[in-house]
């Protein structure tokens, strides 16, 4: 089972595309930082306080002049991307001034969208390999020339890189393990919306519920997704398995490979268990085949009961995790990862163990039962584990830490994408 996070999964919980219409997420922006407050009002106050100490009446406070009538107050500045935060403004005269702004590391590719007059670029602040050599992302900003001005016009989030974002000139493409949403040019021809939008839900019973519409042309309001699951899961899959016939979008990056120079030691278990060792050795070769290169893959496990009455099977039930992250300044960044639930079995081995096999949970519908199959007596201590967040991110924070200081590195903090860094015990 492989449970992406967003990204941009993901990466994003899960996948969103936000754009001017209908979208299933509200875009977050970060705050530009505050002006600096002029001091006049300070000394304002101070000859005022000096007046009152001779005995003289203190001054009535000035009123605010009334804004002329008919003058719109002037707007806040939130910036809608990382480039306009660099920038500082939301409005750029020529895609290469939008360009001049981005850092090493970052980049942008050029794209054509039917509906719209010229090209559009797209943005991003990261970016990896895919399996065919793109450089890929998994969240970009795109940007059009609209009535002279450069301007913001959509962006679009995947849920992982499994899921990098796409473009066949007419739809752009993102998607997760559980949602699907794709964007294409608005009537007006100056921005993107949202086209067809399916997120899935699994009860506690596995049982998938789907929400979301569908959108023939731009100009409709789309129609709600059948409500029988059958139906709706159908044009789910058909969906997401056409996902892989669309071209991916390939960026140019700023200043050459963002990885050179930053190489990462691979990570090693450091705590004093030799069935822990082998366990963490396992999910950090094994199941980081699923997902694109990064600088470095670090292991979390909920070890939920070990079972060691016999030696030639040896048994740990837990929730195995694996995240992968690239370096970005004393930051690791999340690119991706999963969650594997299950049974990990090992054998001794002369002086250590040996990984035999591993009875992984199912997803979906699947879930609850072999859950309850292959954990037996320990499903509902599985159950709690599963459900305790704050203390899966605890240890999934120490273990990065014991990483970052059996290395000797310079890192204080992750983050996940759209989250505040987290800063290391």
């Amino acid at each position: 089972m492989r449970r992406h996070f967003l990204t941009a999964v993901i990466i994003v919980a899960c996948m969103s595309v936000t754009a001017c219409g209908s979208s299933a997420n509200e875009n977050k922006t970060e705050e530009a930082p505050a002006a600096e407050e002029s001091t006049a009002a300070e000394e304002s106050t101070a000859a005022a306080d000096e007046t009152a100490a001779d005995g003289t009446a203190e001054p009535e406070a000035a009123t605010e002049e009334p804004e002329a009538a008919g003058e719109e107050p002037a707007e806040e500045f939130m910036p809608g991307s990382f480039v306009e935060y660099a920038a500082g403004k939301e409005t750029f005269e020529s895609f290469d001034e939008l360009i001049s702004y981005l850092k090493d590391g970052e980049a942008y590719t050029y794209f054509d969208i039917e509906g719209f007059d010229g090209q559009l670029l797209a943005v991003t602040d990261g970016t990896f390999k895919d399996l065919e050599g793109h450089n890929a992302a998994i969240e970009a900003t795109f940007y059009g020339n609209v009535d002279g001005t450069v301007r913001f016009v959509g962006n679009a989030f995947s849920g992982g890189t499994a899921y990098p974002i796409r473009c066949d000139g007419a739809v752009i493409y993102a998607a997760g393990n559980h949602e699907y949403q794709s964007e294409f040019m608005g009537a007006d021809g100056t921005a993107l919306i949202v086209k067809d939008y399916i997120h899935v839900e699994y009860d506690e019973s596995g049982n998938a519920s789907y929400t979301g519409f569908m959108r023939d042309t731009n100009a409709s309001d789309g129609d709600d997704i059948p409500a029988d699951p059958k139906e709706a899961e159908k044009i789910f899959e058909e969906l997401s398995g056409g996902l892989y016939d669309k071209p991916v979008m390939d960026f140019t990056i700023v200043g050459g490979d963002p990885r050179a120079g930053r190489d990462l030691p691979a990570y090693e278990y450091t705590g004093d268990d030799p069935v822990m060792a082998e366990v963490h050795r396992y999910i950090v070769t094994e199941l980081t085949s699923h997902y694109n290169e990064c600088d470095v893959s670090i292991p979390s496990v909920t070890e939920v009961y070990t079972d060691k009455t016999n030696k030639d099977d040896i048994v740990v039930y837990g929730d195995f995790w694996i995240y992968n992250y690239d370096l970005l300044g004393n930051t690791l960044m999340m690119m991706s990862g999963g969650s594997y639930p299950g049974a990990i079995h090992l054998k001794e081995d002369g002086d250590g163990y040996t990984v035999t096999s591993f009875d992984e949970v199912e997803d979906g519908s699947g879930f609850t039962p072999s859950a309850k199959r292959i954990f037996g007596e320990h499903y509902e201590a599985f159950e709690k584990a599963m459900s305790d967040d704050k203390k899966k991110e605890e240890l999934r924070a120490q273990t990065i830490a014991d990483y970052v200081s059996a290395n000797g590195l310079s890192i204080t903090q992750y983050q996940d994408y759209g989250w505040d860094p987290v800063q290391l015990p």
